[in-house]
């Protein structure tokens, strides 16, 4: 059966509404690409700058991070943003460990209590 003028306006309706909500989605993930690529980069920045730090240094860059720590559920741009924190995190851990000589574990938070800077209370 042939299709009817009617018909043809039906299916250029729902062939431009498909092809909207596709470029509705390119937007949104290339987006959410963006935004985790920038979030590894600057991960690394912190991490390439506590690798080249002194203790202290390196311990508030961990606590910097630490108090960021990504969740890693969701997406898949999410999980690939907390695989690159623990990794930093890791390896900023090692250096500490490296250079003081001890192990206080792969939490970062007693690294920052013992050797990042000290809170100045006023008064």
């Amino acid at each position: 059966m042939p299709m009817t003028q009617v018909g043809y306006k039906r299916l250029s309706i729902g062939l431009g509404a498909a092809c909207a909500l596709l470029l509705v989605y390119t937007a949104c993930l290339h987006i959410a690409e963006t935004y985790a690529s920038k979030e590894v980069r600057g991960l690394q920045k912190w991490r390439d700058m506590a690798l080249q730090s002194e203790i202290p240094k390196a311990a508030e860059v961990l606590g910097w991070l630490s108090r960021d720590r990504p969740s890693g559920n969701g997406a898949a741009l999410e999980q690939i943003r907390s695989i690159q924190w623990t990794n930093a995190t890791r390896d900023i851990i090692n250096h500490l460990r490296a250079k003081t000589g001890e192990d206080l574990g792969a939490d970062p938070q007693p690294w920052v209590e013992r050797y990042g800077p000290k809170q100045q209370h006023p008064g």
